[in-house]
This record gives structure tokens, C-alpha cells and sequence, in this order.
């Protein structure tokens, strides 16, 4: 009996191994897969943004907001954005929506007393929770964005404005 317990708990340990090595590389494949997409997005983006860029209209560029130093900091940031939200961001959203689905399906299986709790007052202060931050995030980035703006627009005609001087 004492061979058999020990023949069953090898087992069982060895499957776990083998459980937490395929998560193991199920996320780094999802790492490696998100960033791929990201750079390859990124590249995209930042070549049509450029492409759409330089065929506007010469009185676009005349306006204060379309210099050359925001069209820069536009194009940079806006692309930050594409690829935070396409990228890693996205796999890992898309992960975690699956592991709850997952878990509640699990848990309403083995024990729906306790899933019908954790399901409707556990999740909602976390979706809150996560909804509250989120929303100061935006807040944040856009304070920053308008920051970055000005002074990438500043830092840009500046170093014009040198080409000018020494050129006279």
C-alpha cells in the first residue's frame, strides 16, 4: 500500500510539472505572438500615418496644431497607443477574460453556492476597481500627451531656429 501511494503521488506530481511546463510555454508563446503583432502593427501604422502625413494640403501644415514638431510627437505617441493596445495588452486581456470564463465554469461545476457569490459580488468590485482605474490612466495620458506636444513642438522649432541663426 505504502508503494502504491507513493507510485500514485509521483504521478500526480509529475503531471503538474507537466501542467506548469505547458502553461509555461503557452505564455511565452503568447509573449513572443503578442509582440510580433505589436511591432508589425507599429511598422504599419507609423508608415501609412507618415504616407497620409505628407500628402495633405500645404495650408494643413500652416495651422499651429499641424507643425512639424506635433506632427512628430503625433506620430510617435499615436503609435505608442496602437501598439500598447494591439500588442502584449491585448493577449494578456484576452487570457485573463478566458482564465475567468474558465474559473466560473469550474467553480458552478463543483460548488454553484459559492461560484454565485464569488460571481456576483466578488466580480463587480473588481470590474469597478478595474474600470476606476483605467479611467485615470486616460486622464493621465491625455494630461501627458498634451505636455509631450508642446514641448516636442518647442524642442523641434528650437532646433530649426538654431539651423536659421547659423545659417545667417
Amino acid at each position: 500500500d505504502s508503494g502504491e501511494l507513493k507510485k500514485e503521488s509521483d504521478f500526480w506530481g509529475l503531471m503538474w510539472l507537466a501542467l506548469a511546463a505547458g502553461v509555461g510555454v503557452a505564455y511565452l508563446c503568447e509573449g513572443w505572438l503578442g509582440l510580433h503583432v505589436q511591432y508589425f502593427i507599429s511598422a504599419t501604422y507609423k508608415t501609412q500615418y507618415l504616407a497620409d502625413m505628407l500628402r495633405q494640403h500645404i495650408g494643413f501644415f500652416d495651422e499651429d496644431q499641424n507643425a512639424h514638431g506635433a506632427i512628430t510627437a503625433r506620430i510617435a505617441s499615436d503609435t505608442k497607443e496602437l501598439e500598447e493596445l494591439l500588442g502584449l495588452n491585448l493577449a494578456t486581456l484576452l487570457s485573463g477574460v478566458f482564465i475567468v470564463v474558465g474559473c466560473i465554469a469550474v467553480s458552478l461545476a463543483f460548488g454553484w453556492k459559492l461560484a454565485l457569490v464569488a460571481a456576483f459580488v466578488t466580480m463587480p468590485i473588481m470590474l469597478f476597481s478595474g474600470y476606476w482605474k483605467y479611467r485615470h490612466e486616460v486622464q493621465f495620458n491625455k494630461i501627458n500627451s498634451a505636455v509631450f506636444t508642446e514641448s516636442a513642438q518647442f524642442a523641434t522649432e528650437a532646433i530649426g531656429a538654431i539651423r536659421t541663426v547659423s545659417a545667417l
